[in-house]
């Protein structure tokens, strides 16, 4: 299929609203931030070791610990990761998960944005600099008035 990774990113989206839709019902009842964590984290491991050995028998291993660079990167994404996991779970939290999430998804600007500050690398067309301001209008709307 020549658009797979479009019908992935949709898929992976649909995954979130239902994770996110849990999620709130979750901290709702009652159930801490730390434990829904705890929980991620028991679940990730085994699915990576077992995706590891299936598609690819941990490739790149050897460039991780071979480039000092590369391995520190590896740990940034990996902490950059639980840091944005516990801070959307704080917001559903403070909030819900509607508003989190909407908010949320502007990320892709933050990408943009970082992309270009660290690699010099511009993704962008006119298409998707649209696609961000009206996503940035989306969320000032929900801010100002939500």
């Amino acid at each position: 299929m020549a658009h797979l990774w479009f019908y992935y990113a949709l898929s992976a989206s649909v995954i979130w609203g239902i994770s996110y839709a849990f999620t709130d019902r979750l901290l709702q009842q009652g159930v801490s931030i730390s434990l829904l964590m705890l929980i991620e984290a028991a679940l990730i491991l085994p699915t990576a070791v077992a995706l590891s050995i299936k598609l690819s028998p941990f490739k790149g291993v050897d460039v991780i610990f071979s480039n000092p660079r590369v391995f520190l990167m590896a740990v940034f994404v990996a902490l950059t990761a639980v840091a944005g996991g516990a801070l959307i779970l704080l917001s559903i939290t403070e909030k819900n998960a509607t508003l989190a999430s909407f908010i949320e998804i502007s990320y892709p600007l933050f990408v943009f944005i970082f992309s270009m500050i660290f690699f010099k690398d511009v993704q962008l067309n006119m298409g998707t600099a649209l696609g961000a301001c009206l996503i940035m209008a989306g969320i000032a709307t929900i801010y100002f008035k939500g």
